[in-house]
């Protein structure tokens, strides 16, 4: 199992405070591309 980086720990964190996230506030939050987020979530 790989480690988690420390952007997908803020994505994490993000995701437990409000599950019911708009892609275009972690894209500003996290400051990430549309596609990373993505695939971090599917990661």
């Amino acid at each position: 199992m790989e480690a988690l980086s420390p952007q997908e720990w803020a994505l994490l964190r993000f995701l437990q405070k409000d599950s019911r996230f708009d892609i275009n506030d972690l894209m500003k939050q996290l400051n990430m591309s549309r596609t990373t987020v993505y695939e971090r979530i599917k990661k």
